[in-house]
């Protein structure tokens, strides 16, 4: 009898520690299911806004990382880490807060990979453009990063990376083919692995050709064929952010800020057939050759 009650008060113990553990161990190990529609997290940043869209012509579509693409059109924001493709048939131009300007073909994908400009203080050394041509063409009139701190500026390609000293340039890139050059002003530079090539419009030395990511950059001695039409550049602003002359760079680096006043003379040239008066951009129906990035714009 003695004996049997100890054996019950073991078998009593052991269960009620099963009791009390099991749920917990349980529940620790039951796999998620699959299916289960889990919480998306809390956004913990806001995409930032660096420029609008100048214009559109067919498809324009900007894109950011894990968000579905959307459709652009004239004063559309575009942000950070944007990734701006055009369809086939299409044409567009953006334009960036330091007033640079990209022009697209069709069927061209840009990413941008980095950007900071601060408008009250455009010389400002942090100002940084880093973009990356994915595909297709374009056409780019640099901006204030471009024109006071060339070093912080960088176009990126699959074949090349191009370095600026106060520029507009034009580039395609074929799978093929390789990339395309056209010099339309200043100065550029074409590196890769393999080797450098300096283009520079007071020497006539415009046209270039990087077949290939092994193969070093070629100096042409007769325009590429692909630039006999080229997409427009039409000139544009954002805000009150003077255009980068070079009065106003030579003059903002002397006194450390912006220029209250903004001057009518239009950074680059228009394009034959690309219109002679700026694009009215502002949000609120155009009234205005500025483009207000902070206030309204799908």
């Amino acid at each position: 009898m003695h004996k049997s009650k100890i054996l019950f008060n073991i078998m009593f113990f052991f269960i009620m520690i099963a009791a009390i553990y099991l749920p917990i161990g349980y529940a620790v190990s039951t796999p998620v299911n699959p299916n289960q529609t889990q919480a998306s997290p809390t956004p913990t940043e806001q995409p930032v806004p660096i420029g609008r869209v100048a214009w559109v012509t067919g498809n324009l579509t900007g894109q950011l990382p894990n968000q579905p693409a959307r459709p652009l059109k004239r004063a559309s924001l575009f942000y950070l880490h944007d990734t701006l493709t055009t369809s086939a048939n299409s044409q567009a131009e953006i334009v960036y807060t330091d007033n640079s300007l990209t022009s697209f073909r069709p069927n061209t994908t840009i990413h941008v990979d980095q950007y900071q400009f601060n408008p009250q203080q455009p010389v400002a050394p942090t100002g940084k453009q880093v973009t990356s041509l994915v595909q297709g063409g374009l056409r780019e009139v640099t901006g204030w990063v471009g024109k006071s701190h060339p070093e912080n500026y960088q176009m990126n390609t699959p074949v090349a990376t191009i370095g600026v000293r106060g520029t507009d340039y034009s580039i395609v890139y074929d799978p093929i083919k390789g990339l395309m050059v056209n010099l339309n002003g200043g100065k550029i530079v074409l590196t890769n692995a393999s080797g450098k090539l300096e283009l520079d419009q007071s020497t006539k030395q415009v046209y270039a050709l990087v077949a290939s990511i092994k193969t070093p950059p070629t100096l042409l001695t007769t325009k590429p064929p692909v630039f006999k039409t080229d997409p427009p550049i039409i000139p544009a602003k954002i805000g009150s952010t003077p255009l980068p002359t070079p009065a106003n760079v030579a003059k903002a680096a002397l006194i450390g800020t912006t220029t209250t006043t903004s001057p009518t003379t239009p950074t680059g040239k228009s394009v034959p057939g690309a219109g002679s008066t700026q694009q009215q951009l502002n949000s609120g129906g155009g009234c205005t050759n500025d483009l207000d990035i902070s206030t309204g714009g799908a």
